[in-house]
């Protein structure tokens, strides 16, 4: 992988198709925009990750943990793609603790297998009572994503198993219509999603089972279910039966966020009417504060999903990932380095790097100050990521990594109306004086005039501002009174 021409022909398409879009041809303004454009970043920093492989598990007894007939389908799954099933060290472990009948909190790093943690066992537990309710199944599980797309991501694997084990899932969003569903049926799973809100609340139909199991939703549309009087069947007929209880991508919920889902959860125990001890949950989330110091992890965890009760039997357990990593010598890493212009790289500042981006991703600029103490420089930086990252030592790669480029939002172009204004002078009779894509606030930084809006003539191409008149004949940003009238 070459990050550095990756990024730099990535940002100046970008950036190409921003200044044809504002100022297309020969647009007298379109220098200053070109200028605009380079001032205020697109991107913000890079973020890279460890890619050496995770470790396969050394437990021998990891079958007794999940069903023989969950092993298969994962086996046969294995066998379709050519290779043989071995589950990664910390799947099995969250597996054991799972079985144990504990909560786990998972922060092994994207790629490994952080879903399979969860669904294999719970998948094995409910499959272990299918029989138990005659058709007239509880919800057993609720899976709780932050976003929808995360839903989606997850349905495939969930539905296939579903499928195998004659389980059945719902996803409950605002997607899921009333009482006809939207789209086709997956044939891969034509039998295990439950795809309308009316078959998710009813205990049977014609004889066949149509409740689901296992439901994903996010918290908002939990909140919903709560105090609506037509979802109310699904907590009556699952009334102490909640058994699971995952949150993804917990990290996500922080301040208020965290506190909303810590008593939505408080209420949904109540609503089905368990305990916080008869739940075992499961979090999966990116390292969060100090890595070196889980236990700060699992007291935030634990503000979410509340205090385990003393006694009863069951911990919150903190489960992380290991990879293979290949050992290496600081002499042949010193002439590995010569070999390819970096004399002035420390050999030690390389190893240290590598043992630190296998623990946690880290920032662009995190890397070039553990390898330097030059002044950074993105591109310089790219640059030499890329170097490190082809050098190979008795065939093992130096480093593997993967980069995450994240562009920011541009909702428009703003102007201020002092067209004296210091900042940025952007030319005679423009008009304009200060000029950004920031809308931070409806007043210039720099000389505190208004900060309106520009948009183009559609036939002339001329660049205006766009404000409006409130009633009290005061000239006001359109979008200041837009964001007042809702």
């Amino acid at each position: 992988m070459n990050f550095k021409s990756l990024y730099a022909e990535t940002k100046e398409n970008i950036e190409l198709a921003l200044l044809s879009l504002w100022t297309p041809a020969n647009h007298r303004m379109r220098k200053v925009v070109n200028e605009l454009i380079r001032r205020e970043p697109l991107f913000a920093e890079p973020v890279f990750q460890s890619m050496f492989p995770w470790k396969d598990t050394t437990d021998p007894n990891w079958r007794d943990y999940i069903t023989p007939e969950v092993v298969q389908i994962q086996e046969k799954k294995a066998a379709k793609n050519g290779y043989v099933y071995t589950p990664f060290e910390h799947q099995t472990k969250s597996w054991k603790q799972l079985k144990d009948g504990n909560s786990i909190v998972v922060t092994s790093g994207t790629g490994s297998g952080k879903t399979e943690c969860f669904m294999l066992p719970i998948l094995s537990d409910i499959y272990s009572r299918r029989n138990s309710y005659n058709g007239n199944d509880p919800v057993e599980a609720i899976f709780l994503y932050p976003l929808n797309a995360l839903m989606q991501d997850q349905k495939d694997r969930l539905g296939s198993d579903c499928q195998e084990l004659g389980l059945k899932f719902a996803v409950y969003n605002s997607s899921l219509k009333e009482s006809k569903a939207v789209g086709s049926v997956n044939p891969n799973y034509p039998n295990a999603e439950v795809r309308t809100r009316t078959s998710v609340r009813t205990m049977q139909t014609n004889g066949c089972p149509s409740c689901p199991q296992i439901l994903l939703t996010n918290p908002s549309m939990l909140e919903y279910m709560l105090v609506r009087n037509s979802d109310q069947p699904i907590f009556e007929r699952s009334k102490g039966k909640l058994k699971w209880i995952v949150i993804d991508e917990a990290h996500t919920y922080t301040g208020s966020a965290a506190i909303e889902l810590a008593y939505l959860i408080k209420r949904v125990l109540s609503a089905f009417n368990v305990e916080r001890s008869d739940v075992q949950f499961v979090c999966t989330s990116a390292t969060i504060g100090d890595p070196n110091k889980p236990q700060e992890l699992l007291d935030f965890i634990e503000t979410i999903t509340g205090e385990i009760p003393a006694g009863c039997g069951q911990k919150l357990v903190h489960v992380d990932g290991n990879r293979i990593v290949p050992p290496m010598r600081i002499a042949d890493v010193q002439v590995a380095l010569q070999n390819v212009g970096l004399r002035n790289i420390s050999p030690t500042n390389v190893l240290k790097l590598r043992d630190d981006i296998n623990r946690q991703p880290l920032s662009l600029s995190t890397i070039w100050a553990t390898l330097t103490n030059q002044q950074y420089c993105v591109e310089s930086c790219l640059d030499l990521l890329d170097k490190l990252c082809n050098i190979k030592i008795d065939d093992n790669y130096l480093l593997m990594a993967k980069g995450h480029f994240f562009m920011r939002t541009i909702n428009g172009l703003y102007a201020c109306v002092n067209e004296c204004c210091g900042a940025y002078k952007l030319g005679e009779g423009s008009g304009f004086g200060y000029l950004t894509t920031e809308k931070g606030t409806s007043r210039c930084p720099h000389c505190g005039a208004q900060l309106l809006e520009v948009v183009q003539c559609g036939d002339c191409k001329e660049f205006m501002l766009v404000c409006e008149e409130n009633d009290q004949h005061e000239v006001r940003p359109t979008y200041v009174l837009s964001e007042q009238n809702n």
